[in-house]
């Protein structure tokens, strides 16, 4: 079995557990069902789509060299790759604002401050950055059999700005979103070890960022070779790391509750100095 193949089932397990469990936590745990809550689901059963469309792509011959396998397989491989360049960006904007309503709802929760507008701003960004992706690739070509045929007369939006466009995107937006609710729990007057466990769920993100990077390097590698079965196939194995991670951070900060409902320690958060709608305690 392809590396990539297992890869990708992990990925989709764990991304499943962490969303079931967070669901499960904020349904019959706290009673409260919320927007970002739907928005995870959604962005898991995105994310399974992707992963059983990479799966395919791999079973037609992704991840080979494009002279071992039939021009057939390889048309094939082109056009579940562009599904797969279609799919990411709702997946990724869904997971994405789910951890931006939930920075809002605890560092801005009764005031429009900084952290409010900045996180309006991101959604607002991120929505109109990843549905334009979208649509580039949708429309990639003209008439999309192009796009995996290439000897079909008509015209094609330049891949090689596309891919690393995506990836580039990716990084500033992680970085972003990563920085934002660090430097707001950095100004929290917390005891060290509420500071620690509420900065580390956030700072997993760091590893998307680290993903990011490294797609960004093989989108690039892509862009220049014409082995494209391949090439593409390092790029859909970070883009696995990184849907997984950013699903993760949006599921963690629900997990201190479910940890206390499991030990059977479950009450009413504690009054402390966090933020209203915080779970780190």
């Amino acid at each position: 079995m392809e590396p990539i193949i297992v890869l990708s089932g992990v990925c989709l397990v764990i991304s499943l557990v962490a969303v079931v469990a967070r669901s499960f936590t904020k349904s019959w745990v706290m009673r409260k069902f919320e927007v970002e809550d739907y928005a995870l689901i959604f962005a898991c059963l995105g994310f399974g789509a992707f992963v059983g469309i990479l799966i395919a792509a791999c079973n037609a011959g992704q991840g080979q060299h494009v002279w071992n396998i039939s021009k057939e397989d390889a048309h094939k491989v082109a056009h579940l790759t562009n599904f797969l360049d279609i799919i990411y960006p709702p997946v990724m904007f869904a997971a994405k604002l789910a951890i931006l309503l939930q920075i809002k709802r605890i560092f801005a929760a009764h005031h429009k401050n900084f952290n409010y507008w900045a996180v309006q701003t991101l959604i607002a960004i991120n929505f109109l950055v990843y549905m334009t992706l979208a649509l580039s690739f949708i429309f990639a070509c003209w008439p999309r059999k192009k796009i995996w045929n290439p000897s079909v007369p008509g015209t094609c939006v330049d891949r090689r700005i596309l891919l690393p466009t995506t990836s580039t995107i990716n990084i500033l937006s992680d970085a972003s979103i990563l920085l934002l609710p660090t430097l707001s729990i950095a100004k929290l007057d917390l005891p060290i070890r509420q500071r620690l466990a509420a900065g580390a769920i956030f700072a997993t993100g760091a590893f998307a960022c680290a993903a990011s990077i490294v797609r960004l390097v093989y989108s690039v590698r892509f862009t220049h070779t014409n082995d494209a079965t391949w090439a593409i196939e390092p790029v859909e194995r970070w883009a696995l790391a990184e849907c997984t991670t950013v699903i993760l951070v949006g599921c963690f900060p629900v997990f201190p509750r479910l940890v206390k409902f499991i030990m059977g320690t479950d009450a009413e958060i504690r009054h402390s100095k966090l933020p209203s709608g915080s779970t780190f305690s």
